[in-house]
């Protein structure tokens, strides 16, 4: 807990002495991992080296730790951060604007097909668990089409959040323009030589000509 705040442990002199044998204070410590700083005086006053230790704090009663960690794009969120075993427990995943959850993992085992509406819920806990999430920028689909006597193509077909795309109208020898629309809606006015460039894309497009 800090130089100087050390907890001492009663042991009895002796050339070698095993860490397994110690009876460490571990009561108000989470149950998860933890390190154990330790160093023990000599009879002549002389300090070892500090030895670090990876000790598990186990609950005897049977209950169990819940972790997660996840990159930018989002957060996660538990319904518990420690569970009885057989309880529930439910994870629930909010993704930041333009991003989506793309992986997760539950110890190791992927979840994905078991994500609904952004939750995870694990209906009885039998183990301590450690989830893992993913987000990821959102990726939109661009479709083109046009009726006879023409053509239409985009910079790009699949674009990411934010991202830009640029569509051509090229008309065949003895036709013109005559409407573009963009899901739906006439932008036939924001061509300029038959070009156009949509900025901030934020859903799936699509262009007919």
């Amino acid at each position: 807990p800090g130089i100087g705040k050390a907890i001492p442990l009663d042991v009895k002199p002796a050339h070698e002495i095993k860490i397994t044998d110690l009876v460490l204070p571990l009561t108000g410590l989470s149950y998860e991992y933890h390190t154990l700083n330790i160093r023990a005086m000599s009879e002549s006053d002389v300090w070892t080296e500090t030895q670090r230790i990876p000790v598990k704090n186990v609950n005897p009663e049977g209950e169990y730790s819940i972790e997660f960690t996840h990159n930018e794009g989002g957060t996660v969120t538990a319904s518990a951060q420690r569970v009885d075993e057989g309880k529930p427990v439910t994870f629930t995943f909010m993704p930041d604007t333009g991003h989506e959850l793309y992986k997760a993992y539950v110890n190791g085992v992927d979840i994905m097909p078991f994500v609904k509406d952004n939750k995870y819920a694990i209906n009885g806990v039998m183990d301590d668990i450690k989830l893992n999430a993913e987000f990821s920028l959102i990726h939109y689909t661009i479709k083109t089409s046009c009726s006879a006597g023409g053509s239409v193509s985009a910079s790009a077909y699949n674009v990411l959040y934010g991202d830009n795309v640029t569509f051509t109208v090229t008309p065949s020898q003895g036709y013109e323009i005559e409407g573009i629309t963009l899901n739906g809606t006439d932008i036939t006015s924001r061509f300029s030589n038959g070009s156009y460039t949509l900025t901030n894309v934020t859903a799936d497009l699509e262009i007919h000509a």
